[in-house]
Parts: C-alpha cells; sequence; structure tokens
C-alpha cells in the first residue's frame, strides 16, 4: 500500500511540475503554481487515519524565519490556492489558480479542515512559509467528495489534492476550553482523526466494554463553543442521558454517535465536532448556523 501511494505521488508529481511550466495554465493563468524545483525544504509526511497511514509530499518553498512554530490549537491564517486531479489518469479537472487566492482561517485541533491540511500544518511550518502539499485522496476528501465553494466545483471521489498555500499570521491562544470536569485533561494526548471528520482525544481510557452499534448506552457530557461557553450539560445535577446508537432519534447528533462508537464503558473523551456532523445550518440557542462544537463526553454504561 505504501509503495504505490509513492509510486502514485511521483507520477502526479511529474505531471504536476510539467503543468506549473505553463502547459495547462496558458488559457487562464492569473495565479502562478509555486516553482518546487528550488524548495529549501522537501519531505514526507505521514498520516494515521483510521488504522490506515497514509503519506504526503510536502514541499517548504520559501522561509523566512523560524520564529513561530505551528502548534496544535493555534489560530493560522493562510492564502491558499489548490489543484484537484482525477484519480483514473491524474488529469487535472479544476483549479483555483483562475481565481483569487483565498484566505483561511483554521484553529488547529478545533475547525475542521482537511486531514492532509491540518497535519500538513503541524509539521514543522512557520510563520511566513509559502509551501506545497501533495495530498492523496484519503488526506482531502476521500471516497465521497465535496463541493468546493471557491470554485463553484465538486470534487471527484478519490481525487489528489495539489494544494499551495502562504502561512500569513499565527495566533496562540491562551488556553483550550476549559473543562467542567478537570478529568477531561487533554494536555500531552493525541487528537484521533476518523475520516468523517470527526476528532477526539482520550482523556481516560479502561478495558472494559465497547459499544457497537446496536446498544443501548448512558452518557454523562458537556457541550462547549470554540470561546470555552457550556452551551448544555447533563453533569451539575449529576444526570444522565440513555439511547440506543442504531435506532436513536435525530436529538442525538451524529458526531455524538460516532464518538460514543469509539469508547468503553468509563472512558472519557473529549470530541471536536465540525458542523456537518453537528446541528449543520441549523440555529440551536447559542448555537449559530454551521457551527463546530466541543463535547466532553463520558460512557456511563452499555447493554
Amino acid at each position: 500500500m505504501r509503495i504505490s501511494i509513492l509510486i502514485l505521488i511521483a507520477a502526479l508529481g511529474a505531471s504536476i511540475l510539467t503543468a506549473c511550466n505553463g502547459s495547462s495554465y496558458t488559457s487562464y493563468q492569473y495565479l502562478s503554481p509555486y516553482d518546487v524545483s528550488n524548495a529549501v525544504e522537501t519531505s514526507e509526511t505521514t498520516v494515521a487515519i483510521d488504522n490506515e497511514t497514509l503519506s504526503m509530499q510536502k514541499y517548504v518553498v520559501a522561509r523566512s524565519s523560524t520564529s513561530t512554530k505551528i502548534q496544535k490549537y493555534d489560530e493560522v491564517v493562510i492564502s491558499v490556492v489548490f489543484e484537484a486531479f482525477k484519480p483514473a489518469n491524474s488529469t487535472s479537472y479544476t483549479t483555483s489558480y483562475k481565481y483569487s487566492a483565498s484566505t483561511q482561517t483554521i484553529r488547529i485541533g478545533i475547525d475542521a479542515t482537511l486531514p492532509g491540511l491540518e497535519n500538513g500544518l503541524l509539521d514543522n511550518l512557520y510563520k511566513g512559509d509559502k509551501v506545497r502539499l501533495m495530498m492523496p485522496p484519503g488526506l482531502a476528501y476521500g471516497a465521497n467528495g465535496a463541493y468546493i465553494s471557491s470554485t463553484g466545483s465538486y470534487s471527484y471521489p478519490f481525487a489528489w489534492y495539489l494544494v499551495d498555500f502562504e502561512v500569513i499570521s499565527v495566533t496562540r491562544p491562551t488556553t483550550m476550553p476549559e473543562p467542567y470536569d478537570k478529568t477531561f485533561a487533554t494536555a500531552f494526548k493525541d487528537t484521533v482523526s476518523l475520516a468523517s471528520g470527526l476528532k477526539y482525544i482520550k482523556c481516560v481510557t479502561t478495558n472494559n466494554t465497547k459499544t457497537d452499534s446496536l446498544k443501548n448506552v448512558t452518557i454523562r457530557y458537556t457541550g462547549y463553543l470554540a470561546n470555552g461557553e457550556i452551551f448544555d450539560t447533563n453533569v451539575t445535577n449529576g444526570g444522565s442521558f440513555a439511547f440506543q446508537i442504531e435506532y436513536t432519534s435525530e436529538s442525538v447528533i451524529v458526531g455524538i454517535l460516532d464518538a460514543v462508537k469509539t469508547m468503553r464503558v468509563g472512558e472519557k473523551i473529549r470530541a471536536l465536532i465540525p458542523s456537518n456532523l453537528g446541528y449543520k445550518g441549523q440555529s440551536k440557542g447559542k448555537i449559530k448556523p454551521f457551527t463546530d462544537l466541543i463535547f466532553d463526553i463520558e460512557l456511563l454504561t452499555t447493554d
């Protein structure tokens, strides 16, 4: 698997570098793809997702300083353009190089973004860096594809992505949302990423009974906005919330269902839930449409 990925990266690299010389951009080029032939750093970034290790090529095209290194939970602003390639023959089918570069703000480890982009940002990058990532499907939009607003087009399933970006600014927050229950401390614990976009941090682990999709479960939870404000909890009154994973009502968001499926009785996790696994475009009290959420969840029982 790893060898085939590297072969495909090499093949894509050859076709992309040919495109960078002008053959694919002559009719509409407004922005120039980065020239990686004199990159100051070339490396391979490996990412573990769903028990599989995926690789992508990273080029640091320019580096002005090493004073501000990107870390988890930083708020990073990037100026980004991309090109997507069909999986069957590696030909380009959509690009944002003919538009202005889009500016994106990403809170690392909190906001939902492509796994390849987030892991690339955390792989020894600094404020001011200009970077190219060559992301395989599993680190981009995967098997489902997606609508890309910057180009008004849809991504092919299993498409590869070339992404050029510049790190404009890096802002370090003073704290992550403080957990209501101090046993949910996340310091020095790994964040696990799932293909769905859900991320979670196991704060307390056990070897007890694991959930499955047919079981009834009982949980204790606290929901936070990204600024740390609590919007819902059943912890303060010692309460619990019971539901059946497979046949629950729509009152339980998909992100919580997916998070609970990873847990064993007695475990506590912090789940970072993107808006598409939350309330999507709905407004729910303090929760505005398309808001990413944070949940601390304790699995009390399963049967």
